[in-house]
């Protein structure tokens, strides 16, 4: 039943709370210092001779001669050299079974490197720390004396009540993983359906988590813009997740990334601009010595691969485009956060369509379309199983 959190044994539970490595590569975000540093290469044009990136992660990992330390120490930009304790933000990012571990270290490290993630996630961070608890008595119930053997007959049973999922997936989980392969045999229960029950299970961590960051943007938002609903009359009336929700269109498939890009064209309003008014926003290397034939060719190429998920935008080339799409808006940071949940989105959603296609062929997209539909019927609540 495993697809993407984790193609191992126990996937399931590491999909109730994904380590947040794997959270974090969803958004783009470097996960190793020398992720970091090739970050910083990339997008904020860092430049010098700095230690080879295995070097830099035995740095990162309590090691490494004084000499590599004084080098990386030299190539960072001011006070970017990591404490001992900003490492700790590292060394948590690895992923486990149960990773609730890996989120308070990861939390820890952020909080003595006096690191801050700002407002708009606080919200987020509620839910994550909310989510551990939950998973730590999950645990206590189905392994209560270590991972070696779960202690009840069928753990997908128990999960199922901590995830709260809308029937039939109730009663298929009560079957059991072994149950699920007889009733399959046996012509009751088809494999599409067990493929929505792994989707439901797969989209629960990410679909609340998305609620919580779309709640904690629009919270802050309308702290800083009182007239939001007046300004963006649909930001207010739908959000800014469900527009981005992938949808099939004359048999052609269109991901979540497609569905951000929408929205910044028709700049989040009312009125539907032209792609071609989109892309002629978008900033291109030398665009001031190239023609404007070559320049609007380039951005037209770079918009279709966007568009189609085949790459995506650096955070720099994306912060120029919102700032030309909406200048001097009070929404521009809120906007490219909702890029960064846009690509965590479309990526994960890219994944289940492959999965869907080489297992169940052209009608696997109309399953993962629907069930990440389902996140416009999501009613948000703690994270307690029923009584």
């Amino acid at each position: 039943m495993g697809l993407l959190w984790n193609e191992g044994k126990g996937w399931a539970f590491s999909a109730f709370l994904p380590s947040p490595g794997t959270v974090l590569r969803l958004f783009d975000v470097p996960i190793t210092l020398a992720g970091v540093v090739r970050w910083g290469e990339k997008e904020s044009g860092w430049e010098g001779t700095r230690p080879s990136d295995s070097t830099i992660n035995t740095i990162a990992a309590g090691g490494g001669s004084d000499a590599s330390r004084r080098k990386l120490e030299q190539f960072l930009p001011d006070e970017m050299m990591p404490t001992p304790e900003a490492l700790d933000v590292y060394a948590g990012l690895h992923g486990a079974l149960f990773s609730r571990h890996d989120w308070a270290t990861f939390f820890s490290g952020l909080s003595a490197s006096q690191g801050e993630l700002g407002p708009e996630v606080d919200l987020l961070q509620a839910f994550i720390k909310e989510r551990m608890l939950v998973e730590e008595r999950l645990q206590g119930e189905v392994f209560p004396s270590g991972l070696r053997e779960p202690a009840v007959a069928n753990p997908i049973n128990v999960l199922a009540r901590y995830v709260r999922l809308p029937e039939p997936w109730p009663t298929l989980c009560q079957a059991g993983v072994s149950g699920l392969e007889q009733l399959i045999d046996d012509g009751l229960v088809s494999r599409a359906q067990v493929f929505e029950l792994s989707l439901a299970l797969e989209l629960d961590f990410i679909f609340h988590a998305l609620s919580s960051l779309e709640a904690g943007i629009l919270k802050c938002w309308r702290e800083i813009t009182p007239t939001l609903e007046d300004e963006y009359p649909l930001v207010a009336l739908r959000g800014l997740m469900i527009p981005m929700l992938p949808r099939i269109e004359n048999g052609r498939v269109y991901g979540p990334y497609n569905g951000f890009l929408e929205m910044l064209r028709d700049r989040f309003g009312e009125s539907e601009n032209t792609w071609k008014s989109l892309s002629v926003d978008i900033p291109v290397r030398y665009e001031e010595i190239k023609g404007d034939l070559e320049n609007n060719q380039s951005r037209w190429d770079l918009l279709k691969k966007w568009r189609h998920s085949k790459t995506y935008p650096s955070f720099d080339v994306m912060g120029a485009l919102v700032e030309r799409r909406m200048p001097s808006s009070s929404a521009a940071w809120g906007v490219r956060l909702v890029e960064r949940a846009a690509r965590a989105l479309d990526r994960f959603f890219v994944g289940h369509l492959r999965y869907a296609d080489k297992h169940y062929g052209p009608d696997g997209k109309e399953i993962v379309v629907r069930a990440y539909r389902r996140y416009e019927d999501l009613k948000v609540g703690a994270d307690e199983p029923p009584a």
